[in-house]
């Protein structure tokens, strides 16, 4: 029989569609939420086209080429295959190559789901010799390769039996893996029996049929389909590698180095829970217009698959606020980065000193050189060695096994290292100048002497933290107490060693043929419960379109079974548990109830709000200047002429200026006290778009300062106001600046601007941090300058239209 290896397999299906595969049946359900019962309503074919679309599907899920299957259909309506074309007219008829051998795709679970029964009879047999054919045609070339053949019926077929067991002497030569899954078969194992079936049932004859194939199983499809979900681990051939195995340094005492040609290979590999990486199922999509959605209904639902194509981008992430982010976690839902996306070619790593980030171009610190090989730095006692310095995958180290000298120079090493009891400290290095690691080596001589390797951590990664002792305490004036209610007493510690024995393991298992009592935990038995599960969940919805209306079934039992403890231990140890309770005084620790912050609501100001001084301040102090104010509509401090304050001769309130008066009404009740602008500036903050529009009129080169200072001062008369009552003023100067810096050639200067100015309102010191929101409102119209209305102007611009329109909703 040909060795198997990890794929290379090639797989025929050969499926019985005949009319009595198309009969009804009742499949239950996991229960729903509230605990009814649910069932649904399939065909036998359907029921068991389960289990090959199963098998097909871990085909794909393993990725490998050298999986392949192909489909043969038996009762078909048409005839089409390679022994009727070449043997016409023999009985090989209403039989269809209904799949050719080939790696499956999720198309190929598409065309499996779509088979539906017909109205005509085919013979098994038949089938089966044409699968084998094909099989056979296949692989004339890959005689390595390993058979399997797998026959889904219910049995109810006619049988053609006249000389079936030449066909049974081809599978054995052949050394085809046959399997024959029936619908309602019977099996004592799972168990299943029928008492009352059809006469047609040809159960026995399969059975007979099975038992002179020599590498064949048959059983009942529920069985089938209940041990799709068992975990099975899979063990692979690991390649060889070529390594040199090294004790001293080739470079300072060349003449005392020893250098052995050694293989290396994986003895243990790392298995991770898988992800849906390969493809997932696309919703089904609900028809509109008067029509239903016929999700689960029909073969079509299974074609909703597509490939996942993995796309990176790199966004520059602006975060806003702390709070943000938190509730961001707190509601459970990962909101996609916002921010400005950038090419992976204007990136350079950096690396992370203190606070700073610091950039360091790739190639501008010179890698550790090293040499490939397995170098020896000391040898250690094996029974110093700390089992949890252990880590990563074992990996075994053989002499090569061309080189007689190597082999008797390596198995001197390791005879040595066994009967001294010394492990190796070696330093791996798999190729030239590539990352070194550290790792210890035990010898194990036998008829093949060879060593094992585990990787260790290096020096400065092992982390070593004290705790206090359990068995005296010292108090803060350095007194030693050996009693102390944080030191257990006698009696305390003799409960614990009896809870603890009590709990023994090793002998709570299922008794052995002699009636001895084996341990409960098999390691070789045990499996991890989140890469099968994972994996039976990606499996299932694989085959199922309605994932709501079919939920994943219930693990198998043997991924569960380590998850409780025995019965056997638990009731033991229940005295012990009790006696540690009383004497511990153990008390259930009421549950924490997280305190609610109490949130004082902050009132929010309006757009255009109408502020009096004198309400905030208080009424003016004698001598001083009052504020100027107006009478509004609805204000119940509206000012009259004879409530007015003395005021004394020469000191008569100035009227508005004309610039003054030109602002909205909004502006008119608070006058600005920097009436002159600041030193080395021409634009001030009272009345910014006055001084701008009139230096902008004036005569001379003065557009660059006017906007350089209008770009200045924004930003502090927004972060200067009160709530929301120069919003307005700073929009209209926003817009004001953007026509001139379009018309004047400032493009660079208002987009720097503009993104400065963003940046400074979602920092964490500026007070008005809602006034960018107000900046997104007006939209389009504040963004950044595009190329496409700089070339309308006449001038240049490196933003494009779609950055543009980003910005703003970013």
């Amino acid at each position: 029989m040909p060795t198997e290896r990890a794929g290379y397999t090639a797989t025929m299906f050969v499926i019985d569609v005949s009319p009595s595969m198309g009969t009804m049946r009742t499949v239950f359900l996991e229960p729903a939420e509230d605990g009814t019962e649910r069932t649904k309503e399939v065909t036998h074919l359907q029921w068991a086209l389960q289990y090959v679309m199963l098998k097909v599907q871990e085909m794909i899920h393993n990725g490998r080429k050298t999986d392949q299957c192909g489909v043969v259909l038996f009762g078909t309506e048409d005839t089409q295959n390679v022994v009727e074309d070449a043997h016409p007219g023999e009985g090989y008829t209403n039989i269809v190559e209904y799949i050719p051998i080939a790696h499956p795709t999720p198309s190929t679970l598409s065309k499996i789901a779509a088979i539906a029964p017909s109205t005509h009879f085919g013979d098994p047999i038949n089938g089966m010799i044409v699968a084998i054919q094909t099989q056979s045609e296949y692989l004339i070339r890959k005689p390595s390769w390993t058979r399997r053949m797998v026959l889904v019926t219910d049995g109810e077929t006619p049988l053609e039996i006249e000389d079936w067991e030449a066909t049974v002497d081809k599978i054995n030569e052949l050394a085809i893996n046959t399997t024959i899954i029936g619908v309602d078969f019977d099996d004592e194992d799972f168990p299943f029996i029928e008492p009352d079936k059809s006469p047609r049932v040809n159960e026995n004859f399969w059975t007979q049929f099975i038992d002179r194939v020599e590498n064949g199983q048959i059983g009942t499809c529920a069985y089938a389909l209940h041990e799709t979900s068992r975990p099975e681990p899979r063990p692979t051939k690991s390649a060889m590698s070529n390594n040199v195995f090294r004790i001293g340094d080739p470079e300072l005492f060349p003449e005392e180095v020893i250098e052995i040609a050694v293989k290396t290979s994986k003895a243990t590999a790392l298995v991770r829970p898988h992800s849906m990486k390969k493809f997932t199922k696309r919703e089904v999509v609900a028809a509109t217009q008067g029509g239903q959605s016929q999700a689960g209904s029909s073969p079509d639902d299974y074609k909703h698959y597509v490939e996942l194509k993995r796309r990176t981008d790199y966004v520059v992430k602006l975060i806003e606020s702390g709070t943000e982010e938190e509730e961001g976690e707190e509601d459970g839902e990962k909101q996609e980065p916002q921010g400005e996306v950038v090419e992976k070619e204007t990136l350079v790593k950096a690396f992370k000193y203190g606070s700073t980030w610091v950039p360091c171009e790739e190639g501008h610190f010179e890698g550790l050189h090293t040499r490939k090989g397995i170098e020896v730095v000391s040898f250690i006692e094996e029974n110093i060695y700390q089992r949890h310095f252990s880590m990563g995958e074992v990996q075994y180290i053989y002499a090569d096994i061309g080189s007689s000298r190597a082999q008797v120079a390596f198995s001197s090493i390791v005879h040595a290292m066994f009967k001294k009891g010394f492990m190796a400290v070696v330093r791996w290095v798999n190729r030239d100048d590539s990352d070194p690691k550290m790792g210890v080596c035990k010898a194990e001589p036998g008829e093949v002497d060879y060593m094992m390797w585990v990787q260790v951590p290096f020096a400065e990664d092992v982390r070593r933290y004290p705790f206090p002792s359990l068995d005296r305490y010292v108090t803060k004036k350095n007194e030693v107490l050996e009693e102390h209610p944080y030191i257990p007493t006698s009696d305390m510690n003799a409960a614990m060693d009896d809870w603890v024995d009590n709990m023994d393991l090793t002998d709570a298992g299922p008794k052995d043929e002699n009636g001895i009592r084996t341990e409960w935990f098999d390691l070789t038995q045990s499996f991890n419960p989140a890469v099968h599960r994972i994996k039976q969940a990606l499996f299932h919805g694989a085959v199922v379109p309605d994932l709501k209306a079919e939920p994943v079934p219930p693990p198998h039992p043997e991924v569960t079974k380590y998850m409780e403890s025995p019965k056997r231990v638990l009731k033991r140890s229940k005295p012990a548990l009790q006696e540690c309770i009383r004497l511990f005084n153990v008390k259930e620790v009421p549950p924490k109830v997280p305190r609610k912050k109490e949130q004082k609501a902050i009132p929010v100001a309006t757009e255009n709000i109408d502020v009096d001084i004198d309400d905030i301040l208080g009424p003016a102090v004698a001598g001083s200047t009052p504020a100027p104010t107006q009478a509004r509509p609805g204000s119940k401090r509206a000012v009259e002429p004879e409530k007015q304050p003395f005021r004394k001769p020469g000191h008569s309130l100035p009227s508005p200026t004309p610039s003054f008066a030109e602002l909205p009404s909004a502006f008119h009740s608070t006058p600005k006290p920097d009436v002159k602008p600041k030193p080395g500036r021409i634009i001030s903050n009272s009345r910014p778009l006055a001084d701008f529009k009139k230096n902008i009129e004036a005569q001379g080169d003065l557009v660059s300062k006017v906007v350089e200072d209008m770009c200045a001062v924004i930003p502090e008369i927004v972060d200067a106001s009160f709530s929301t009552q120069r919003y307005a003023e700073a929009l209209e100067c926003m817009q004001v600046l953007r026509e001139v810096a379009l018309k004047e050639d400032e493009i660079d200067a208002w987009n720097n601007f503009l993104r400065e100015f963003k940046a400074t309102c979602k920092s964490s010191g500026f007070r008005n941090k809602d006034f960018w929101s107000h900046v997104q409102k007006v939209g389009r119209k504040l963004s950044l300058i595009s190329d496409t209305e700089a070339e309308e102007n006449e001038g240049m611009s490196d933003v494009t239209d779609r950055a543009a329109a980003q910005f703003m909703k970013n």
